[in-house]
């Protein structure tokens, strides 16, 4: 089984150029993935107004690299990337960490523990313990820049508290990076 959804949009790739990175290559094309990130963030509630964007990506490995590559280069130096700090649990994605290597920034991959099985928030990020590691790395002269959530993890399906981790976030200035290959999609 498939999506309709996809269906139709594969159909439509196939027939043009797909290259939107360029605005002169494929002006209608980068308007028209404005206008589907818009609507899909309209779709999973975030707030326009915040800052909520995105881009489209052929898959989750892509969408976690092009994560940490723009939260390094928009919070960090060339010379601090071995300094920057990312967090995220073990319910995390495989290639979260791949990501971090590609990007340079893998040395100080942060687990931060998740709630326990049994409790009405199964396997999601600890903001205490999320927030108390971020503290002890600023402390430590390091650069914390990434939170990665799950918006339905691979292993359980996990969906963190996108709101709570948003306010740390933004309480501490970092990227807040919602995965979403497993899970967004079930919001349509």
């Amino acid at each position: 089984g498939g999506l309709l959804h996809s269906v139709l949009s594969d159909i439509v790739s196939q027939c043009t150029n797909k290259y939107t990175g360029y605005y002169m290559g494929a002006p209608e094309l980068v308007n028209l993935e404005c206008r589907v990130i818009r609507w899909l963030c309209s779709i999973f509630g975030l707030d326009l107004d915040s800052g909520a964007f995105g881009i489209l990506t052929s898959g989750g490995t892509a969408s976690n690299l092009s994560a940490v590559c723009m939260a390094r280069d928009k919070l960090l130096q060339p010379n601090t990337f071995h300094l920057g700090c990312v967090y995220w649990t073990k319910q995390a994605h495989f290639s979260c960490i791949k990501s971090c290597r590609l990007a340079g920034v893998a040395q100080n991959v942060r687990l931060i523990p998740y709630k326990p099985a049994y409790s009405n928030e199964a396997f999601t990020i600890d903001l205490e313990q999320l927030e108390k590691q971020i503290l002890d790395d600023r402390g430590s002269n390091l650069y914390p820049f990434l939170i990665v959530a799950n918006a339905g993890s691979v292993d359980t399906g996990t969906i963190d508290d996108i709101q709570g981790l948003s306010v740390l976030a933004k309480k501490y200035q970092l990227w807040l990076h919602a995965d979403g290959a497993y899970g967004a999609w079930f919001a349509m």
